[in-house]
């Protein structure tokens, strides 16, 4: 027989898997694929990990005092811009806390105009009806002290009169 004819007879033969026998399958493969390279992988990262650390502790770069003033005035200049940034951060942070407390103050302060002219009203309230309880009391204490006065002179009048009538009485008794 032939190749042609023989892989033919192979493809007959060929009995197609059911969907679990694929799935028992990959799975099978999976589980052993996972197992055996796990261990690996991280030996591996280790490894290159700890030769990424190392490298630079055994580097022969020494520097020089004029890089370390490079490097000083580096870091000043980014330790000044910070600064300036936060300065201003801090500026802007507390300008609007200010505001927030002027705006308060002024609130407050408006409430205790409110206050005052409510209480300046109670008190000239209370001042009215004082001075309406002094002249509704007054008034009628004072005409009765008047009228007092008046039937006093008027009592006195009628005295007089009294004593001129027995007078003239005694006058008239003693003359006709």
């Amino acid at each position: 027989m032939s190749e042609v004819a023989n892989a033919r007879y192979d493809l007959q033969d060929y009995k197609t898997p059911t969907r679990q026998e694929v799935v028992d399958k990959q799975t099978q493969i999976g589980y052993t694929i996972y197992q055996g390279a796990t261990p690996m992988k991280t030996l591996c990262i280790t490894a290159i990990l700890c030769s990424l650390i190392a490298v630079p502790a055994f580097s022969q770069v020494s520097l020089t005092s004029e890089d370390l003033d490079k490097i000083r005035l580096i870091v000043n200049d980014v330790v000044k811009e910070e600064i300036a940034a936060s300065e201003a951060r801090m500026k802007d942070y507390v300008n609007i806390r200010f505001d927030s407390v002027d705006k308060r103050f002024d609130s407050v302060e408006k409430e205790i105009l409110s206050v005052d002219k409510r209480i300046t009203y109670g008190i000239n309230v209370t001042y009215g009806l004082i001075a309406l309880i002094v002249v509704a009391i007054g008034i009628p204490q004072f005409i009765s002290v008047l009228q007092g006065r008046r039937q006093k002179e008027f009592e006195q009048k009628l005295q007089d009169l009294y004593r001129k009538i027995e007078m003239l009485e005694q006058q008239r008794i003693v003359s006709p």
